[in-house]
């Protein structure tokens, strides 16, 4: 079930990359800023923002599997799929997914090896890869200068949609507005003179359909209560998967805990566990990292 679940994505990514070899050849030769032409590369049936998700949920497993394996005919393997993994999602174009995939890929190479030289020598090479790659795509240093500076829409448009929803929550702190009254209350009643100002100004009329954010998202909807909860709930997945990881090094339990943690830390800038493509993979996950868990930790009665 687990290899199905990867050869699924796997299949995805290499439909994205087919189907979309001409609008990279662009980007890459031409220069073609991908936000300014609306294009960003999608999966099959999946929009760019759950595809991105998706690869993330790949790639931390992918690349786990790449550094405990001993076999290198396999490594060779795995190289080449975490390649396309990694190219699919620099053409994603989606940031926060970048940064969460470079930020999780530093904690499990450190995780996996302890050796300091190979790790100095393993940073120098991505540093110089990056560098290279950013320096020589304009539309990729124009992406990072307006998330800095925020000003491209979607920055400015995320952070107003927030500060309006914590004027919601402010009314109904305890137990929210009601499990999915966000689109009708927000939309008729909530969205500030600055946020139609924005919406009209980068052509955007669609109803607002959540925060882009999962605190605040469940803040408005089920209140402190909610969010407590959820806290709770990821909380508890993070602790119990890592503690696994740190007393058994256990390696489905350092694999369940990047997954949770690709979840939480996208969910700081997009609604991920709306997402029902998502969520089904996430706890599909989980059930195997349970049943697996017995096998390799319990059975071995360490």
């Amino acid at each position: 079930m687990f290899l199905t679940f990867l050869i699924t994505i796997f299949l995805e990514i290499g439909y994205a990359l087919f189907n979309n070899l001409d609008k990279m050849y662009n980007a890459l030769y031409n220069n073609i800023p991908f936000r300014l032409e609306g294009y960003r590369l999608d999966g099959y049936r999946a929009n760019f923002m759950e595809f991105s998700m998706k690869v993330q949920l790949f790639l931390v497993c992918i690349y786990i599997m790449f550094l405990s394996l001993k076999n290198n005919k396999w490594k060779y393997v795995l190289s080449g799929t975490l390649g396309l993994g990694l190219i699919a999602l620099f053409f994603n174009n989606t940031r926060m997914a970048w940064l969460i995939i470079g930020f999780m890929f530093i904690v499990l190479t450190c995780c996996k090896i302890q050796n300091m030289k190979k790790l100095i020598i393993l940073f120098g090479l991505i540093m110089v890869l990056f560098s290279g790659l950013i320096y020589s795509q304009q539309w990729v240093q124009e992406r990072i200068e307006n998330t800095i500076h925020m000003r491209d829409g979607s920055s400015q448009l995320h952070y107003m949609f927030v500060q309006d929803s914590l004027v919601m929550i402010k009314e109904k702190p305890i137990v929210g507005w009601g499990i999915g009254q966000f689109v009708k209350e927000y939309n008729e009643s909530f969205r500030s003179e600055k946020t139609n100002y924005l919406i009209k100004k980068y052509n955007d009329p669609t109803p607002v359909p959540h925060p882009h954010n999962n605190i605040i998202m469940i803040g408005v909807e089920r209140g402190f209560l909610g969010i407590f909860i959820y806290i709770f709930s990821f909380g508890c997945f993070l602790w119990y998967s890592i503690k696994d990881w740190i007393k058994y090094k256990s390696i489905s339990g350092l694999m369940f805990f990047s997954v949770t943690l690709c979840v939480v830390l996208h969910g700081f800038s997009e609604y991920s566990i709306g997402f029902r493509g998502i969520m089904q993979f996430y706890y599909c996950l989980l059930g195997l990292y349970l049943v697996y868990r017995k096998y390799e930790i319990e059975d071995r009665n360490i």
